[in-house]
């Protein structure tokens, strides 16, 4: 890419397992448990390093479908999401 910054931010490196659970470091503020759904990944592809971190991050407290159309509704802003399923999905 160029003038462009591709963010990722998952649940797949960074975590633990403690009695059969697994705990990553994308925390729930509601809760302080770790976020729990369908996304392993998100991938944003914007301008600035620091709001592809902030919008990452966003999407893992969205579910896949409210990531994905928050995400198209943004300009100059691309995603791709990796499901639990390991399936890929892309905002418009």
């Amino acid at each position: 890419v160029h003038d462009t910054s591709v963010v990722t931010s998952g649940t797949y490196e960074r975590y633990f397992t403690y009695n059969e659970v697994s705990y990553h470091h994308i925390l729930d503020a509601t809760t302080g448990f770790p976020i729990n759904n369908d996304i392993l990944s998100v991938t944003i592809i914007c301008e600035s390093s620091t709001r592809a971190d902030a919008l990452s991050t966003t999407c893992f407290v969205l579910d896949l479908e409210q990531s994905l159309e928050y995400i198209s509704s943004l300009d100059d802003v691309s995603c791709i999401i990796v499901d639990t399923e390991e399936q890929l999905h892309y905002s418009q």
